[in-house]
């Protein structure tokens, strides 16, 4: 302890500044499930952009949070922007503006997400069987080669395809249970679900 308070002492502002983010980002990730490789790798990219911007309060804390963002991105495993903000307290729309000026600051082209990148997650929370998860990426993969998808975000587009198999293969997932696990709205969910069921022989055969 003794150790660690001198150590503290002898760190420059911005050094203990550095510190306090990354323990905020270990203290997230732990909470979150987020792989180590990740959490590395947003570590990096704070330190990367603390040093071209230094913001505060509700924006410091968006741009700590797009970091996490980003690293989920890159790494394959993509968490929608919704998500990371109630992670990091703050409101979707500083969230989106932290992401424009990550991207800006870094120079970095971030490819966006497709919702087959969420259902092995969404899925897995809802303790949905590798059957139901087979047959969920069967739809969306379908769904989006026929473009029914384009006027859904990823995590709606999933939460609907995921109502849809539910409701095909019987596996009885409550529609409400779908909504808090994609932090997608039911009205959104319903309406998503209307949409492909005309189509729902193509997308399950």
């Amino acid at each position: 302890m003794i150790r660690k308070y001198q150590m503290w002492n002898a760190m420059t502002y911005r050094e203990r500044s550095l510190y306090s983010v990354c323990d905020t980002l270990a203290i997230s990730a732990t909470r979150n499930g987020i792989q180590p490789v990740i959490l590395e790798e947003a570590k990096s990219m704070y330190k990367r952009i603390s040093e071209l911007k230094i913001s505060r309060g509700e924006n410091r804390q968006a741009i700590i949070a797009s970091c996490i963002y980003m690293a989920c991105k890159t790494n394959g495993v993509p968490r929608s922007i919704k998500e990371i903000a109630e992670m990091f307290d703050v409101r979707v729309h500083c969230m989106t503006k932290a992401c424009k000026t990550f991207q800006d600051l870094l120079n970095i082209s971030v490819v966006s997400s497709a919702p087959i990148d969420f259902v092995n997650r969404f899925c897995c929370k809802l303790n949905a069987s590798e059957d139901f998860i087979a047959a969920c990426r069967k739809v969306i993969q379908k769904a989006s080669a026929m473009e029914l998808l384009v006027e859904y975000t990823p995590p709606s587009a999933v939460a609907g395809c995921i109502m849809l198999c539910s409701d095909a293969l019987n596996a009885g997932i409550p529609k409400k249970q779908i909504a808090s696990v994609c932090q997608i709205s039911v009205v959104t969910i319903s309406k998503c679900y209307k949409h492909l069921r005309p189509f729902s022989s193509t997308l399950l055969s």
